[in-house]
């Protein structure tokens, strides 16, 4: 079974695949893009909803998806949220648990990562430098193995 780890963004602005790829090439991350995984859009444009990522030759890419609210009860954003959410409640009060649950709240995004189970700790490492961005660009706060993060650990679930 796939690793599910998100970054709940406050902004909607959606880089282009040729910046996020830049950004982790700089970071000592060259990815490239899987085109048998439904990629098909220009590198340079902003209107993507997933891509595949490689991180190594001969290994699974991972996947990244933007979820964003429809309006309706039944998209993905809102269950991923009301989950989210439901598991937040279960923590007893900090300050912690309210910088996360106003978080959630203001969240107009999500950026989804499923990384498959043949996944490495090269790719691990990726997939966190993707999860990187988004958090810094697009204002995110990432969830990892029942962890939120805002630049650092801030609550456990």
């Amino acid at each position: 079974m796939p690793d599910w780890f998100y970054v709940c963004c406050k902004r909607t602005e959606i880089p282009s695949i040729e910046k996020i790829l830049q950004w982790t090439g700089k970071r000592n991350c060259k990815l490239k893009v899987a085109e048998d995984y439904g990629f098909k859009q220009d590198l340079f444009s902003s209107n993507w909803q997933a891509v595949g990522l490689i991180y190594k030759e001969n290994k699974h890419p991972f996947i990244t998806e933007i979820e964003l609210d429809d309006g309706s009860q039944q998209c993905l954003f809102r269950q991923i949220i009301e989950e989210l959410l439901e598991r937040v409640k279960l923590v007893s009060q900090s300050d912690s648990k309210t910088k996360v649950i106003q978080h959630l709240t203001q969240t107009n995004c999500i950026i989804v990562n499923q990384i498959p189970y043949s996944t490495d700790k090269q790719g691990y490492s990726a997939v966190n430098i993707v999860m990187d961005y988004f958090a810094q660009y697009c204002d995110g706060m990432s969830y990892v193995n029942e962890v939120f993060y805002l630049d650092k650990i801030i609550l456990e679930v």
